[in-house]
């Protein structure tokens, strides 16, 4: 009986070696002849630098460029940032790292501000090969960016831009499983990962087929994960508290200051973030904790009547605003209310300051809490960087000095007149600093912007752009009349569209008066 358990246990581990010799076998073979290399996507979503950011590769003309590595970017591989692998003598580099809105979200590379400031540098400076390298990527926080910060040091970058923030509160919720896996998990599953066997089979692996510039919440092409969450959030439960929130800022700062050190030789340019302010109503409302039944009933009442007025006469419904702000100051609808109110009755600083408070408020945000752009500036002073006051030149660009719908296709992301006024302004900036040449040398009227909204008539696929991403945003907000409306656009345009289609059901769902 002993015999036959350990003839048994000595073939069971027999069979083990064989097997590990015959995928080593394999693996070694496939490595020589240099196959399986490439992942198909990144099964770690950017927090592992097993898939770089750029692959060297040949192009068709036979000149060696690194190229956007499709696996880290699969959305955006019709539309990859590339880069000559060898920097010319004159060659001026920047590279733009951040989320989806510095990524050029609907509108892919090429009409992001960093396809625009490269034309624009290229024009004024003829004499120099000026290459703008958009590293954006939708989704990613200060947390991924500072990785690609680091990659891309080794390319010789002359100026690195920063534009980022607006996913600092999503990123540990939507990826909170590779966020908190146990470290020594997650060295096995890399390693793993970094097989060539695993290189060759994820080819073959099911994958979304999401074609340039769609917006994409999520990097391993799971938006579900993203409205669960908001709808948890918006019943109530997973709300961020004030904590959460604190360690988030001091994370935010950390990473920018990070990314100042590892710039060796580069400059640092760090944007400040602007959103739809005065056009995009908060998402949830909390009312705030220990209000009596009659203080609730008193607060819902004077609301209600509020809104009833505002529409005909704000001069009688800000009063009644007030009365209900005495009561609970969190509210962030409230604070949208009075604002309107406000913008209506010209009272234009005034409604400036609710708008951000209603942002500020909001308990399941989209975008970054207003006080990022001071930590951002506070960083650019403290690491000798420059600062670009993005959210300054939305103000100026607005009729009335209220950032809104003339600037941004949804709440988050800047229009194509917009991403070409923040060209605009880098380009200023820079002149002033004397990059790249003596200001003196500069030739800015060597370069004017096409008409945005010519380029937008001519080219319907930006247009569909647009509406598919302000669709998406306004389901997501639960915003039900907007949803609607930007998918029968959407549908107008192309009546088969099956994303339009299933964005359109989900709006249907959502409560009405939303």
């Amino acid at each position: 009986m002993r015999r036959t358990i350990l003839t048994r246990l000595a073939l069971v581990i027999a069979g083990f070696v064989i097997a590990a010799m015959l995928l080593t076998g394999i693996e070694f073979a496939l490595r020589v002849f240099g196959v399986g290399g490439a992942l198909a996507h990144d099964p770690f979503a950017g927090f592992s630098n097993l898939v770089p950011m750029f692959e060297r590769v040949r192009r068709s003309d036979g000149v060696q460029i690194y190229r956007t590595t499709r696996g880290r970017t699969p959305g955006l591989d019709a539309d990859p940032a590339e880069f000559l692998a060898e920097k010319p003598p004159n060659g001026y580099r920047i590279f733009v790292i951040g989320g989806s809105s510095a990524a050029g979200v609907p509108y892919g590379y090429r009409y992001s501000f960093a396809g625009w400031l490269e034309r624009r540098l290229r024009a004024t400076h003829p004499d120099r090969f000026v290459e703008v390298v958009n590293a954006a990527v939708s989704g990613y926080s200060s947390r991924r960016a500072l990785m690609v910060a680091r990659e891309i040091d080794a390319f010789e970058p002359d100026l690195l831009i920063v534009y980022s923030g607006h996913n600092e509160r999503a990123e540990k919720r939507y990826y909170k499983h590779l966020l908190e896996m146990d470290p020594r998990v997650f060295a096995i599953r890399q390693w793993f990962y970094s097989t060539h066997l695993y290189g060759l089979a994820s080819g073959f692996l099911p994958r979304s087929a999401d074609g340039p510039g769609d917006l994409n919440f999520d990097e391993i092409s799971n938006s579900n994960q993203m409205f669960a969450v908001a709808d948890r959030r918006i019943r109530g439960a997973d709300l961020q508290d004030e904590q959460e929130l604190e360690y988030e800022a001091i994370h935010f700062r950390f990473n920018l200051e990070a990314m100042a050190d590892a710039m060796q030789e580069a400059e640092l340019m760090l944007l400040s973030i602007s959103q739809d302010f005065a056009d995009w109503p908060p998402g949830t409302s909390v009312p705030k904790k220990g209000l009596s039944h009659e203080q609730t009933a008193q607060f819902d009442e004077l609301i209600g009547r509020g809104r009833t007025l505002a529409g005909e006469d704000c001069e009688a419904a800000l009063p009644l605003f007030e009365q209900a702000l005495a009561i609970d100051t969190g509210f962030a609808a409230l604070h949208f209310e009075i604002a309107n109110c406000q913008r209506r009755m010209g009272q234009l600083d005034r409604a400036r300051e609710h708008y951000r408070l209603a942002s500020d408020l909001d308990r399941v945000p989209l975008g970054a809490n207003t006080h990022y752009n001071e930590i951002i500036r506070d960083v650019a002073k403290s690491k000798g960087a420059y600062f670009v006051d993005i959210h300054a030149l939305m103000e100026r660009l607005s009729p009335d000095g209220l950032v809104g719908r003339d600037l941004f296709v949804d709440l988050l992301h800047p229009n194509l007149f917009a991403h070409q006024r923040i060209a605009e302004e880098i380009a200023s900036v820079m002149s002033t600093a004397a990059l790249i040449a003596p200001t003196s040398h500069w030739r800015s009227d060597e370069f004017v912007d096409p008409d945005a909204a010519g380029l937008l008539a001519s080219n319907p696929d930006l247009v569909r752009g647009e509406h598919l991403v302000r669709a998406f945003a306004c389901v997501l907000a639960r915003q039900r009349d907007c949803a609607l409306a930007a998918t029968q656009a959407l549908l107008s345009t192309d009546p088969d569209d099956e994303r339009a289609r299933q964005l359109q059901r989900q709006a249907r769902e959502l409560p009405q008066g939303h």
